[in-house]
């Protein structure tokens, strides 16, 4: 993983490399100053704490690559065809999986956008 952070020994400034959350979401850092100036060199430290806020760098992953539902001529309205199931790794609302069908051409099925559930509509 490698130092991510680097602290300019003049002005104390503290820059970071890349961070991503889902590799490390805290870092903890022991700051040390120290003076040359005097007969004895005196140091002072801190603690700082660098918490990885989330972007939403990654897309949902499906539970299976593909998914592959039989379903009768006749059944009635409301029928449970299929369920589906993504996963996003970012938090809160990065992370929520709204489902919807793409280029929906049929009004043959509907899909529930909060669980995935594919039921008949017609």
């Amino acid at each position: 993983m490698g130092n991510k952070f680097q602290i300019d020994s003049v002005t104390g400034e503290l820059t970071a490399k890349s961070l991503d959350r889902e590799i490390q979401s805290r870092y903890y850092l022991t700051i040390l100053a120290q003076d040359f100036g005097g007969s004895v060199s005196l140091t002072g430290h801190c603690n700082l704490t660098v918490v990885v806020e989330d972007e939403n760098d990654n897309e949902p992953q499906f539970d299976k690559p593909m998914y592959i539902a039989s379903v009768p001529e006749n059944v009635v309205v409301g029928t449970t065809v299929l369920v589906v199931r993504a996963t996003d790794a970012d938090l809160d609302t990065n992370g929520q999986v709204i489902y919807s069908f793409k280029n929906e051409t049929s009004t043959a099925f509907q899909i529930n956008n909060q669980t995935g559930v594919i039921t008949t509509n017609k």
